[in-house]
């Protein structure tokens, strides 16, 4: 009886390296797209928070004729800043409330979602009483028309 030799079924060192290395390939290129679709939905997010704030306020408004505070004038209406989103998660923005360029309260309020981690692309994101979106770029500190993306 002759007994064919046994043959081991699997991967040798070779091709098991050159499955870690294509994988390792696809990750790369894949990382930043996640990471640019990570940001862009916690700006979502960010944004759906901020319109939110902004009818609490509006509400406060119309009832009190102006955005401050019932106890004082110089101080937006609510409780300040505010994660987003809301504990017990981990926030990724904090919104604060604040006049409009030196406009009272009356007249005009201003939201910011300031990020927690540096936007590069659009910083923090503005929003006013008036309906105006903008941004807040890193480099800068007034706020500029929302660039397209933001």
């Amino acid at each position: 009886m002759t007994h064919a030799f046994a043959r081991c079924s699997g991967l040798g060192l070779a091709e098991v390296l050159v499955v870690v290395v294509i994988a390792t390939i696809l990750a790369a290129l894949a990382l930043p797209a996640w990471q640019q679709h990570r940001a862009r939905a916690l700006r979502v997010e960010a944004r759906a928070a901020l319109a939110a704030s902004m009818l609490v306020l509006e509400r406060h408004a119309a009832m009190h004729a102006s955005f401050a505070s019932a106890h004082d004038d110089a101080a937006p209406a609510g409780e300040w800043p505010k994660p987003v989103p809301p504990a017990p998660a981990v926030p990724h923005h904090w919104i604060a409330a604040t006049t409009c360029g030196g406009l009272p309260l009356s007249q005009c309020v201003e939201l910011r979602a300031s990020p927690v981690r540096a936007d590069p692309r659009c910083g923090t994101l503005v929003l006013r009483s008036h309906g105006a979106w903008l941004a807040i770029p890193a480099a800068q500190t007034t706020p500029v028309p929302l660039p397209k993306g933001c």
